[in-house]
């Protein structure tokens, strides 16, 4: 894994890029083992999110980070998390 894919993970998240995108890069990224705790900590880590914001939305998916929501509540939880956090 190499620090261009940490980048532009981050890169993705200022960008505005949706849940479900974020999601499917790391699921590419990680030849499709991702896990709840991956997601966050590499939200962390590349994203600089914290886990309390970031862990709201793992509520719509089960444990492989499958969605067990309607995308459009997930991306508005989404949205909402990310606004928080840059004071929109």
């Amino acid at each position: 894994m190499g620090t261009e894919n940490h980048e532009e993970l981050g890169a993705l998240v200022r960008q505005g890029a949706g849940f479900l995108d974020i999601v499917a890069f790391l699921r590419k990224r990680e030849s499709g083992r991702i896990t709840p705790f991956g997601v966050l900590a590499a939200l962390q880590r590349e994203a600089n999110l914290s886990f309390v914001d970031a862990r709201d939305v793992l509520e719509y998916f089960d444990p492989q980070m499958h969605p067990i929501a309607d995308a459009d509540e997930i991306e508005q939880r989404w949205a909402e998390i990310v606004g928080r956090r840059s004071g929109e």
